[in-house]
Parts: C-alpha cells; sequence; structure tokens
C-alpha cells in the first residue's frame, strides 16, 4: 500500500533553536569528525535529546545523516538534491535531482556515481522496497508515482495519484 504526502497534507514540525546550530555545525563541517558531545556543547542541549529528536525532524538518525552529507559533499554535485536516500542495505546511495529530472545513483563504499536515471518529470519523494532494488518515487508534473528498477536504471510501472505528489510512505511490502 502507498501512502502519498503533499505540502498540504505534511504536518510540519517547529524545528527547535538548537537543531539550526546542529545544522549548521554538520553542514560546515561535514568532513571533520565532530562528536555528539561536542555538538550538544555547541547546541546547548543534552546529547540524549539530539539523539531522541534528530530523527523526527529528518527522518534518519544523527549518523545516517552525516553519511549523507559526506557523499553528497565528495561526490560534488553539480546541484543539490531534493531528496537524499540510503537503500535498505546501505551499499547505495540515492537522489532526486527536480532540475535535470534524473536520479542519481551513488556507491557508498566508493563514493562514485553509478549511474543517472533520466524521468519524465520532476522528481520529489522517494522510498525503497525492503529489497532496495526498487524504488519508488513521486513524478510531480505528471502526477505520478514511478516504480524504477534500480539495477537496470529503468522505469518498470507507474500509477496515476493526485495532484503535486511529493512525500511517499510504502506500508506492507
Amino acid at each position: 500500500m502507498l501512502l502519498l504526502l503533499n505540502d498540504k497534507n505534511e504536518q510540519k514540525l517547529a524545528r527547535p533553536i538548537w537543531l539550526k546550530k546542529v545544522m549548521e555545525l554538520l553542514n560546515d563541517n561535514w568532513n571533520d569528525e565532530i562528536s555528539l558531545r561536542d555538538l550538544a556543547t555547541e547546541a546547548s542541549v543534552h546529547p540524549k535529546t539530539i539523539s531522541k529528536y534528530f530523527p523526527k525532524y529528518f527522518a534518519c538518525t544523527l549518523g545516517e545523516y552525516r553519511r549523507k552529507i559526506k557523499v553528497v559533499e565528495r561526490v560534488k554535485l553539480v546541484e543539490r538534491p531534493y531528496r537524499v536516500r540510503f537503500t535498505p542495505d546501505g551499499k547505495l546511495l540515492v537522489a532526486t535531482m527536480p532540475n535535470t529530472k534524473e536520479l542519481i545513483v551513488i556507491n557508498t563504499a566508493t563514493r562514485n556515481e553509478v549511474k543517472r536515471i533520466k524521468l519524465e518529470s520532476t522528481p520529489l519523494g522517494l522510498i525503497f522496497s525492503k529489497d532496495g532494488k526498487t524504488a519508488f518515487v513521486t513524478a510531480t508534473q505528471n502526477d505520478f508515482v514511478l516504480k524504477i528498477d534500480i539495477e537496470k536504471g529503468e522505469i518498470i510501472g507507474k500509477v496515476a495519484v493526485g495532484k503535486n505528489p511529493d512525500g511517499i510512505a510504502l506500508i506492507g511490502m
């Protein structure tokens, strides 16, 4: 079952002030090892606060976010991706690139681009099947969810959905 969210339906969480400081430190020092204790000290919060609440605002752990930043920065993408997700096994990172209407697939071990998958519409939301071989991507211009075979780099299906799909969740697959 697919669960789709768009900006009107998504409940936005107001981000606390300490989170802005943590984000600045992580993004400005992406190549440095900053301890959780140092982040907490700089943000004037307890380390457990960061560990507990970070995933609520970013849908990933602090460690996953750090890995995403490092891969994206080191690959030196020409433009910033809209969404960046790891496959369930952590071997690949996939980024949605709205301006070029494509997905970029990156090997996380080598930090090299594996392939670019051209799409027919602007990709935004991104989620994987449990085995990580299939991606489901919201395509806003045509109001579709695309089913993509990551290994082949091909669109293998699509489903018409409501207007301007963005966020996506996969339940029971």
